[in-house]
């Protein structure tokens, strides 16, 4: 216990001084930015990668620009990817795909800090640009930093912190990183985004199910800077038109304790072998529902929350699809395997119980339809309009309908002599036996 609590506090003074180091560094280089037009020596450019935090939000990392002035004692650092929590309208613009996103102006040494105090890498690689390069660079950050430019509409894959800073040092270099157009990326934008967040699996699984094939497209390296790490690695791999690299250094200002990100995204390959179990239980408890009434009434409880949660999935699909402006999450392929109307396996299952009849015979056929439309997600991967990366769900859903439709074929029928107990039966002999006279 003694030994923890030394540890601990060991931990808390590190993380002090640290924190005491970057305020003085602030303290050095006071909150002016060098303006447009001024005098340049002296002037250094960096640009500032932070890797990811803990936060769902900010599991993909993070990028800015520094500008520094060793002269002037001054620094700025921009920030593409600013939006207010405290929003009253935060969760409504976000889950409409409205969310508005600003650039602001900071200074180092409290960004540093905060990165920092979360336990995020800083990442600073300093540029080599010409004097007028460095004043036309100045002068696009300090214009897009105006209040009449500074909102724009956030998009997680087209327009976001990083494809900003991308745009931006295009522009002032000529083009130089423009030959990225032509490089295929190295992953998808959905495996981009399932290997970041392969430590978060719940969190995995919900952006892969919500996500539409839109992210499956082929990509090029340009627009796989997306990542902030990515813009990273091109920015290094980067030379300008006079053969000299855009890098001149890069070094790492803060190094986080993390685990090293995984560099392939999960294939969650037993998830329909899980779909496959259910199906089977479900099977069993349609068989004993014949001579249990516990078993009967457990089986209609599983059947009823699985279209609910099926049907409810397809309504937040539909959702996204048509009152949201979540490009990448429309035309969900996934409601082809959990559509809303699952919704109807519920109270079908219900009436199924209770009344048997027409119920049951509805119950039968909804469950044939969800297995039909779940083999025909299935097909339909065959042509090329249908490229969304969806196997471990239509897999999941084809076994879980298919058995469940076999099921209900067994499930709420009365026992047949066969099926009755051993005991019952012997005793309906032996009456039998009673009644019956004797041949002569």
């Amino acid at each position: 216990m003694i030994g923890y609590q030394v540890v601990t506090r060991l931990a808390q003074l590190c993380l002090l001084v640290t924190l005491l180091v970057v305020a003085s560094a602030a303290q050095a280089l006071p909150s002016e930015a060098p303006k447009p037009g001024t005098r340049l020596q002296g002037v250094e450019v960096y640009v500032i990668t932070f890797g990811p935090g803990d936060h769902p939000f900010s599991k993909f990392g993070h990028n800015a620009v520094l500008v520094v002035d060793r002269e002037r004692r001054a620094d700025a650092v921009y920030n593409f990817g600013t939006f207010s929590a405290a929003s009253p309208s935060l969760i409504t613009d976000f889950l409409q795909g409205r969310l508005l996103y600003w650039v602001s102006v900071g200074h180092w040494g409290p960004t540093a800090a905060a990165y920092a105090a979360n336990n995020r890498s800083i990442t600073a690689q300093k540029l080599s640009l010409s004097a007028s390069e460095t004043e036309r660079l100045i002068a696009s950050l300090a214009k897009s930093a105006l209040p009449e430019n500074r909102y724009y509409r956030y998009d997680y894959y087209l327009d976001n912190c990083s494809t900003k800073v991308r745009d931006v040092l295009n522009d002032v270099t000529g083009g130089s990183l423009a030959n990225a157009k032509s490089t295929p990326a190295l992953l998808s934008w959905r495996e981009h985004t399932s290997r970041l967040t392969k430590d978060s699996p719940w969190l995995n699984l919900g952006l892969n199910l919500l996500l539409a094939g839109g992210v499956d497209v082929p990509r090029s390296r340009w627009e796989e800077m997306f990542l902030p790490s990515a813009l990273a690695e091109q920015l290094a791999a980067t030379r300008k038109s006079d053969g000299r690299p855009l890098v001149a250094s890069q070094e790492v200002w803060h190094r986080a304790n993390r685990p090293a990100l995984a560099e392939t995204p999960p294939r969650h390959l037993w998830l329909p072998g899980v779909g496959v179990l259910i199906g089977a239980c479900l099977t069993w408890l349609a068989r004993a529902g014949r001579r249990s009434r516990l078993a009967a009434t457990a089986f209609t409880c599983v059947v009823a929350l699985l279209g609910t949660a099926a049907g409810a999935l397809g309504c937040v699909f539909s959702f996204f699809w048509f009152a949201t402006d979540h490009d990448f999450a429309h035309a969900n392929e996934n409601l082809l395997a959990l559509p809303p109307w699952a919704l109807l396996l519920a109270v079908a299952v219900v009436g199924a119980h209770f009344k048997g009849g027409r119920w049951l015979a509805w119950t039968r056929r909804l469950a044939l339809v969800l297995a039909l439309g779940s083999a025909l997600g299935l097909v339909l991967k065959v042509l090329p309009w249908f490229r969304q990366d969806n196997w471990i769900f239509v897999g999941f859903a084809l076994g879980l309908w298919g058995l469940l439709a076999l099921a209900l074929r067994q499930a709420y029928l009365p026992t047949t002599p066969r099926e009755a107990s051993p005991t019952k039966r012997r005793s309906s002999d032996l009456s039998r036996s009673s009644i019956e006279p004797d041949a002569a």
